[in-house]
C-alpha cells in the first residue's frame, strides 16, 4: 500500500511495539513463500489489516533482523499465509500500474512478482478477484478524470473490504472489523493524494484534488480533504471500542488514534496548516 499507516512509538510498552514487530516478521516470512522479492515492497500497512484478525500472540517476541536466507516461515499459518497473499496481490498491481503509466524500471520486479501472484491467483482466487476489479474500476475513474476524491477513496476501500471479507467472515463481529479496514483504506487513499499534490501537479499525474482546483490544489480543497480523513479515523477508532480485548487491540488504537494522526500532521505542515 502507502506506507501511512504506523504506530506512534512512543507511546507503546515495550511488549507491545515487539509483538507488532513480530507479526510484521511473520507476515514477511510467510511471502517468502511466494516471492522473495516482494519481501522487499512489504510495508506496515498490511501488519495493521492482519492484526484486526487477531493473530495468535507469542509467549515471547523477540524479533530480530536477518537476512532472507535465515529467515524462512518453519509453519505455514492460515492468518499470515492469508495477509501475505493480499500483500502480494497488491504489490504486483502497484508495480503493474506504475509501469503502465511509464515506469519502465518497475517492469523488472513486477515481472519477479509475477509468478508469486499467479500462485496468489489459485489458492485465494477471491483475492485476485477483488483486486483485479477493485484496481481496475479505480483506473477507469482515473482516465475518465474523476475530481470526487471521496468516491475515490470509496472505490479503494471497498477493494481493500472486499479483498478481505472471505477471511472476517469467519468473525462473529467480522462486520465491525471490516468497517474499520474500509475507513482506514478510505484515509490511507486521501492521505496519499494530499501528500502528493505537488509532485503529482508537477508530474501531470492524476490527483483529484488537482482536477477539482483546475490546477493546483489550494488549501480549501486540501482543507475538505483533510477533514475527511478525520472523519474516517474518528469513526475507525470508535468502532474499535466494540472490538473485544486482545493483545493487539492497544496498538491497533495507538495507530489510529496518534499512529497516522501523526503522519497526517507532518503532511499538513508542508502547506502550514
Amino acid at each position: 500500500m502507502f506506507g501511512y499507516i504506523q504506530v506512534f512509538k512512543d507511546e507503546l510498552k515495550f511488549r507491545e511495539y515487539s509483538l507488532y514487530r513480530y507479526h510484521y516478521c511473520e507476515l514477511c516470512r510467510h511471502m517468502g513463500r511466494y516471492s522473495n522479492v516482494s519481501r522487499i515492497f512489504l510495508s506496515y500497512d498490511i501488519t495493521f489489516f492482519l492484526m484486526l484478525g487477531d493473530p495468535v500472540s507469542p509467549s515471547k517476541c523477540d524479533c530480530q533482523k536477518c537476512l532472507f536466507t535465515n529467515c524462512q516461515v518453519k509453519k505455514t499459518d492460515g492468518i499470515y499465509d492469508y495477509f501475505a497473499a493480499l500483500s502480494i496481490a497488491l504489490i504486483y498491481h502497484k508495480l503493474n500500474n506504475d509501469v503502465i503509466d511509464g515506469e519502465f524500471l518497475k517492469s523488472v520486479p513486477r515481472f519477479m512478482v509475477k509468478f508469486a501472484y499467479k500462485a496468489v491467483k489459485k489458492r485465494y482466487p477471491n483475492i485476485a478477484l477483488f483486486i483485479e476489479r477493485g484496481l481496475q474500476e479505480l483506473v477507469s475513474n482515473e482516465k475518465s478524470q474523476n475530481s470526487d476524491f471521496s468516491s475515490m477513496a470509496a472505490l479503494f476501500s471497498k477493494t481493500i473490504s472486499d479483498a478481505c471479507a472471505t477471511f472476517f467472515s469467519l468473525f462473529s463481529d467480522g462486520e465491525i472489523r471490516l468497517k474499520i479496514i474500509e475507513s482506514v483504506a478510505c484515509s490511507v487513499y486521501l492521505l496519499d493524494i494530499v501528500d502528493d499534490v505537488d509532485k503529482d501537479y508537477k508530474e501531470k499525474n492524476y490527483n483529484p484534488l488537482n482536477i477539482l482546483a483546475n490546477g493546483k490544489a489550494g488549501i480549501t480543497e486540501i482543507s475538505d480533504c483533510i477533514s475527511k480523513i478525520n472523519e474516517k479515523l474518528t469513526q475507525a477508532t470508535s468502532l474499535t471500542m466494540l472490538l473485544p480485548y486482545s493483545d493487539c487491540l492497544p496498538i491497533i488504537q495507538n495507530i489510529l488514534s496518534l499512529g497516522i494522526p501523526d503522519k497526517l500532521g507532518s503532511i499538513k505542515s508542508k502547506y502550514s496548516l
